[in-house]
């Protein structure tokens, strides 16, 4: 039996977000996007945006991004938290998105 104080959290690297569902946002600045369900009317689009930790940014950090079509730019809400791990991604998806992110490692079907 595998004795679970020796698991280490999975870091959050560009693979784990791919295979989570999230897009490239920016080619060459490690940003990446998932789209959010919204039920407020007032905004087109929603998104969840991890900036991964390297050359550019100095953590790795989670924030919420609205757009609305009849404005040019979109805005930064103000909920901003670092993340270094899955868990802690999936946690905030679950909260923003009300359901589970999509697993990196498993995929379920129903036969």
């Amino acid at each position: 039996m595998d004795n679970l104080s020796d698991k280490e959290p999975l870091p959050i690297t560009p693979e784990v977000l791919i295979r989570c569902g999230f897009e490239a946002c920016d080619e060459g600045v490690d940003v990446y996007c998932i789209e959010l369900p919204s039920e407020d009317n007032a905004y087109d689009k929603v998104e969840l945006v991890i900036s991964i930790q390297g050359e550019i940014w100095d953590e790795t950090h989670a924030a919420i991004y609205v757009k609305k079509s009849d404005v040019n730019s979109g805005t930064w809400l103000h909920i901003k938290v670092d993340v270094k791990y899955l868990h802690q991604l999936q946690n905030f998806y679950f909260v923003h998105a009300g359901k589970e992110l999509k697993s990196p490692f498993f995929s379920f079907s129903s036969n």
